[in-house]
């Protein structure tokens, strides 16, 4: 067997054509015998290479004349064109392409099969078109062409299986070549598209398996996406148009929530939500004053953010509550004037941090809470006087800060007694008496 052959074996690629005539060979890497599936290059004698591939000028383009498959990442940059040294590439790890002077993805005529990321980035295209043979990808990234104009040749029928990266694409007025998009297998990301003012232009969209993330975007609106009936998470970043989510499908559980710096004056539409697997983030938007739609909300099973939330002067809404597996961060809220809404919870698997909260007075609203798991920061919280409302927290698996609130020394040391000797990392009291 010759050393290609054993190569191929052992790598488990698609096996290529015996050099003796004898015909493709079998997954074991026999002679044809077998019983399993047999496939022959495009190229006779093709090579494949295992780990990563870098190529940066027309000689190293040339080197992978003969090459069928990239088992890790193939990157190419700096090339004026791909002609002539991937005209053999049927199948790679993944496939980047940045900061050519390529106007068309010409060049790849044979490649079929990209197992992860095809990303095109800081190139001159003014096309997609050029993989008339690709079948299979896992994700495809187009990001900061600033000369493209438009989506053609983006393989649209094949991202059922993948996730769609859209960054940077400053020329791009619409998502008219998305218009037959019916699923996303993974993510959906759709960031900095100053032009993009709404998204009818998906209207056949029905499932997204990942997140739904829209940054630093116009979408004034979620109109278009009349037809979706599944999303696996939800993604807004400073997005400076949207001020309602209305259009969403009746949601139960979601993987991610992050809300961030946007303009939304409501989250009615989420007010079926039950469950959110990941990390629920509330951040920095400026016309949000409540949580009321999450009023079924039971479970975060990663970490809750509520933070510089101006205008939020409760946490009611979140009654249901029962468990957080991860962080609860509640810090820079200016107006938050009690705890109230956290009345089920009983649990906080992380580190409980109460942070900046110049108008809370009091721990109520911490009834019920039993445990943290990690450390606890309660501190700047220049009213804070009284921790009345956690008489139920007995158990603190990590350390306890209390500093620069309102609290007496008595009242200080009754609490932080209650985890043991040692538990403090710095307790420091706001006045001697009580």
């Amino acid at each position: 067997m010759s050393l290609l052959l054993m190569l191929l074996a052992c790598t488990g690629a698609r096996p290529a054509t015996d050099d003796s005539g004898a015909g493709p060979l079998d997954d074991t890497g026999g002679d044809g015998g077998g019983t399993g599936p047999t496939t022959s290059w495009i190229c006779p004698g093709a090579r494949v290479l295992e780990g990563d591939v870098a190529v940066s000028d027309a000689a190293g383009l040339a080197a992978l004349a003969d090459v069928a498959v990239v088992e890790g990442t193939l990157s190419v940059t700096g090339v004026d064109s791909l002609a002539g040294g991937l005209d053999c590439l049927e199948r790679v790890g993944a496939f980047t392409l940045t900061g050519t002077a390529m106007a068309a993805l010409d060049g790849l005529p044979h490649l079929s099969q990209v197992d992860g990321a095809f990303a095109v980035q800081g190139n001159a295209l003014t096309s997609l078109q050029g993989l008339p043979g690709l079948s299979q990808v896992g994700e495809v990234v187009v990001a900061d062409e600033l000369a493209l104009t438009s989506l053609a040749g983006l393989p649209v029928d094949l991202l059922a299986g993948a996730s769609l990266e859209l960054r940077g694409l400053t020329g791009l007025a619409d998502l008219s070549d998305l218009a037959a998009l019916t699923a996303v297998g993974g993510d959906l990301r759709l960031v900095g598209l100053p032009q993009v003012t709404g998204l009818a232009d998906l209207a056949a969209l029905s499932t997204i398996g990942g997140a739904l993330h829209i940054e630093r975007g116009a979408v004034a609106d979620l109109a278009g996406l009349s037809a979706l009936a599944s999303v696996g998470g939800l993604r807004l970043v400073e997005d400076e148009a949207l001020a309602t989510l209305d259009a969403l499908p009746l949601i139960e559980e979601l993987a991610v929530l992050e809300l961030r710096q946007t303009t939304l004056l409501d989250i009615d539409a989420l007010r079926y939500l039950e469950k959110v697997q990941g990390d629920l983030s509330v951040v920095g938007n400026q016309g949000l004053s409540d949580l009321g739609a999450l009023d079924r909300l039971t479970v975060v099973e990663g970490a809750l953010r509520v933070t510089d939330q101006p205008g939020l002067e409760s946490l009611e809404g979140l009654e249901a509550l029962t468990r957080i597996d991860g962080d609860l961060e509640l810090a820079r809220n200016a107006d938050l004037e009690s705890l109230e809404g956290l009345e089920a919870l009983t649990r906080v698997g992380g580190t409980f941090t109460l942070d900046g909260s110049p108008s809370l007075s009091s721990l109520e609203g911490l009834d019920e809470l039993q445990e943290v798991g990690g450390d606890a920061v309660v501190q700047h919280n220049d009213a804070l006087s009284s921790l009345v409302g956690a008489e139920q927290w007995q158990t603190l698996v990590g350390m306890l800060t209390m500093w620069d609130n309102d609290l007496c020394a008595t009242e200080l040391v009754d609490f932080a007694y209650r985890f043991g000797d040692g538990a403090c990392a710095l307790c420091e009291a706001d006045h001697a008496g009580c």
